[in-house]
């Protein structure tokens, strides 16, 4: 309401959209108020996202970006050894194409779970990856709302070489991980794995640690 109460023009309003029943489920060190277990996708559905869904059906003149369950799919990559991961893998699959769905409206620009770098940007990781956000999309319908995938949120990692924040550690760069997804071949990996899956929207959303946000091109 004060957004639109000022007047002010050309405003984006960014949102982490965060509550699936047993988050974080690999580490639970960020684990939420929903269990499965205790019915938590229905009151996912009907107590989070459709409520939001109204808030923003109430805003339809204003910007809205929605970086969707950060710490999720990223975990159904590489983390489907731990029990409580496999265990609610098919809920946050549904859940999230649900949101996506719930949330494809025309003032509304999505993004979804893509980790970091130094997490899904490894070769052994990024075909899934690829191949998990597009079946996503494609679940949801392929919406043109969902604009890529939201990276830096759950985790952290430095932009570039001259960025790695951590001394003496290996990093994978993020500006290599978001081009091995998106952008042109190169070499050791011959087709960009997004591409190959059809999901090759052309943009991430970096939420930093500052709470700045950018959406920078990778066509």
């Amino acid at each position: 309401m004060s957004v639109r109460a000022s007047g002010i023009k050309d405003v984006v309003v960014p949102f982490v959209v965060y509550n699936l029943p047993d988050r974080d489920c690999a580490a639970g060190a960020s684990s939420g108020e929903l269990s499965i277990a205790n019915g938590g996708a229905a009151l996912y559905k009907t107590e989070f996202i459709d409520p939001i869904r109204a808030i923003l059906l109430d805003f339809p003149d204003i910007p809205v970006v929605l970086a969707i369950e950060p710490d999720s799919l990223a975990n159904l990559v590489t983390n489907m050894g731990v029990s409580m991961c496999s265990h609610a893998a098919e809920t946050y699959k549904t859940l999230i194409v649900y949101a996506i769905k719930q949330f494809a409206l025309p003032n509304v620009s999505i993004y979804i779970d893509g980790g970091h770098s130094g997490w899904l940007g490894w070769p052994a990781n990024l075909p899934g990856a690829a191949e998990l956000c597009a079946k996503i999309w494609k679940d949801a319908g392929s919406p043109a709302q969902l604009r890529g995938l939201a990276t830096n949120v759950a985790g952290y990692n430095g932009w570039s070489v001259a960025t790695w924040y951590v001394p003496c550690t290996l990093y994978f760069p993020r500006d290599m991980y978001i081009n091995l997804l998106f952008s042109q071949p190169r070499i050791h990996y011959p087709q960009p794995q997004l591409r190959r899956e059809a999901l090759h929207r052309g943009h991430n959303l970096r939420a930093r640690r500052t709470g700045l946000v950018g959406h920078p091109p990778h066509r």
